[in-house]
């Protein structure tokens, strides 16, 4: 049998540990033990924000230089004031958002409010983010608190993109969700972007191919509102059409009546005399008197007084009460005698007693003696 010689051992036991310990090493250089996770991300070109953003997939880049002059750009235009320099750069610096970074305008966004064109940035962000993801956008929408009194709801302009884009699946989208409140604020800015996108006369023919639903009939409400603000023929022309006097009829006249009344009440109300069925005129006549009754509850109550019986309900009275409680005590009090139902009488008894009470203790005293007894 052949000896090794013992220097071959040595040798070849000398470079098997040179082996193992040059693996080692080059092991640990791939994550040193000291390294910080802000350092790992940037060994990998991936930006710290992931930290704060979990649900942002681990390819989201930093904040290159075209989208950081973007976002400085757009911090500087909202604060700077309204106007159409500022609205262009801000438009400019939302052509850099889409789904990686749209995190970071978000974020931009609840550092900055009650700027002057904070408004218009926030609407030009919802129109944006809904061309390339509209269900989150809408999500968003719905669940912000960033809307301004007597400004346009964002919302509906990420409705009359995502409209445009895929009308089935935004309607379900809205019919599908499941906080009533919110769906109810969901609905008439869907019907608002459906307006936006179609106008008066495609809005109708949409709603009218729509399967018979409360999602339609609250939807179509919106609708005939809308179309009644932009062509106020077409939308009486559309109510008149309506056959029957279902609960989808009453919305449409609704909206109309609703409409109209705030400009006239006075005609309205003669045109719920012209329409065919008693339903009918029954719904654009309540739409219509709450208005009459702010601007003129004597001529109101009039009218009220002479109508045909099957133009007056409670639902007319109630609206009557509620529009003239403030300014006619005597005249509310004989409408609320002709008021049928218990517990409408009930609430709508309450609503004036505690209202005069509150405001006028002579009127108070005048008609609930009984109650004025009881307290002294």
């Amino acid at each position: 049998m052949k000896t090794i010689p013992l220097y071959k051992v040595l040798l070849l036991t000398l470079l098997s540990v040179a082996v193992v310990s040059l693996y080692l090493s080059s092991d640990k250089k791939e994550t040193p033990p000291n390294t910080t996770a802000a350092q790992q991300f940037q060994d990998k070109n991936i930006s710290p924000e992931i930290e704060k953003y979990p649900l942002i997939t681990q390819t989201a880049p930093k904040e290159s230089p075209p989208l950081k002059q973007a976002l400085d750009q757009l911090r500087r235009a909202i604060k700077e004031g309204d106007s159409e320099a500022n609205k262009l750069a801000i438009d400019r610096a939302m052509a850099q958002m889409n789904a990686t970074n749209v995190h970071l305008y978000k974020e931009l966004y609840f550092k900055l409010p009650d700027h002057e064109n904070y408004q218009y940035a926030m609407e030009r962000f919802a129109a944006t983010w809904a061309t390339f993801a509209p269900k989150d956008a809408a999500t968003y929408e719905l669940n912000a608190e960033l809307q301004i009194q007597g400004k346009r709801d964002p919302l509906q302009l990420v409705f009359a993109e995502w409209f445009q884009q895929a009308p089935t699946e935004a309607a379900q989208f809205v019919n599908d969700y499941p906080i009533p409140e919110e769906r109810k604020q969901a609905i008439e800015a869907l019907a608002y972007g459906i307006m936006d996108s179609q106008g008066p006369k495609g809005s109708i023919d949409w709603i009218e191919k729509q399967e018979s639903t409360r999602f339609k009939e609250d939807t179509a409400q919106h609708l005939a509102y809308k179309t009644a603000e932009q062509d106020p023929t077409l939308a009486k022309a559309w109510a008149a059409s309506l056959e029957s006097g279902g609960s989808y009829a009453c919305s449409i006249t609704h909206g109309v009546a609703d409409q109209l009344a705030q400009h006239d009440p006075v005609a309205t109300i003669k045109w719920a005399e012209s329409l065919q069925r008693f339903s009918l005129r029954q719904e654009a006549a309540a739409a219509a008197i709450r208005y009459w009754a702010k601007s003129d509850p004597i001529a109101a109550a009039k009218w009220i007084s002479t109508a045909d019986t099957d133009m007056i309900n409670d639902a007319v009275l109630s609206n009557y009460i509620q529009g003239a409680y403030r300014e006619n005590p005597e005249v509310t009090l004989m409408a609320l005698e002709g008021v049928r139902r218990r517990e409408t009488k009930a609430e709508l008894n309450t609503l004036v007693r505690e209202y005069w009470k509150a405001t006028n203790p002579k009127v108070y005293k005048t008609h609930y003696p009984e109650e004025t007894n009881e307290q002294m």
